[in-house]
């Protein structure tokens, strides 16, 4: 069967979009290592401000990451209807490994702000009743957590739609493909009728070529078998005359 060819131009941009889906899955599954790491200080003594912003700058950074490769990936997709069969392939694997990378970010930052909602509860129960000046710091700090919170609750969500749309360009990438399947299964059916036709014409004309070879062979055997008839009648003839001849003399 031909290799299936691919306009070098989209053959470029296939290869430079999976380059950056996989500088990004990469960033996306370290700072998951780093978030596996990093909470379990929370609550403990190396809990503090730091910690908190780190966490924020790695979340800030994996969003964006996520939007771009969610981005790159519809491109494949659409790419992939005149992709060969190798890069459809590459595409299907580095789509499949993104959506993997994103579903473990999202599990780890579900851990993070579970672990920081049980620390802010645990701080507010250790609070007992301190002075005025104390008590309202200790507000301030707890209401500027909550706000951390819900931004990190509001990130959590554009992570889940980010793996929803991930699922949905599987789902499209898998129909491209299916549809693809299919057009190469008809046109090795219409190859293969094409290829029986031929040999059924083919077949046709060699068994024509027998029979008119036979019916020539039959006709110069009658030919043949006329001549040397005539022949004989003519040489009956001959004696006949000469007999007659022999006769009127006598």
């Amino acid at each position: 069967m031909d290799t299936e060819v691919v306009p070098p131009n989209n053959s470029r941009e296939i290869r430079a979009i999976c380059e950056n889906v996989t500088s990004s899955i990469y960033i996306i599954n370290s700072r998951v290592k780093n978030l596996k790491l990093i909470i379990e200080n929370i609550g403990t003594p190396k809990d503090n401000q730091h910690l908190r912003d780190q966490i924020h700058l790695w979340q800030q950074e994996v969003n964006q990451k996520i939007k771009t490769s969610s981005d790159d990936v519809n491109k494949l997709n659409q790419l992939a209807r005149t992709a060969n069969k190798q890069q459809r392939l590459q595409i299907s694997k580095i789509t499949s490994h993104c959506k993997d990378a994103v579903e473990a970010y999202c599990k780890i930052q579900q851990d993070v702000v579970q672990k920081l909602q049980f620390n802010l509860i645990k701080n507010a129960d250790a609070s007992g009743g301190p002075h005025d000046e104390s008590r309202n710091l200790i507000e301030q700090e707890q209401l500027q957590m909550q706000k951390n919170l819900e931004f990190e609750n509001q990130l959590l969500l554009e992570r889940q739609q980010s793996v929803k749309q991930i699922e949905k360009d599987i789902v499209q990438l898998n129909s491209v493909m299916k549809e693809l399947g299919a057009l190469v299964h008809e046109q090795e059916t219409a190859v293969d009728t094409i290829e029986s036709k031929i040999e059924s014409a083919y077949e046709d004309v060699q068994v024509a070529n027998r029979e008119l070879h036979t019916a020539a062979q039959y006709q110069n055997k009658s030919r043949k078998r006329k001549f040397l008839l005539l022949l004989i009648l003519t040489i009956v003839f001959i004696i006949l005359i000469g007999v007659i001849i022999w006769s009127a003399k006598s």
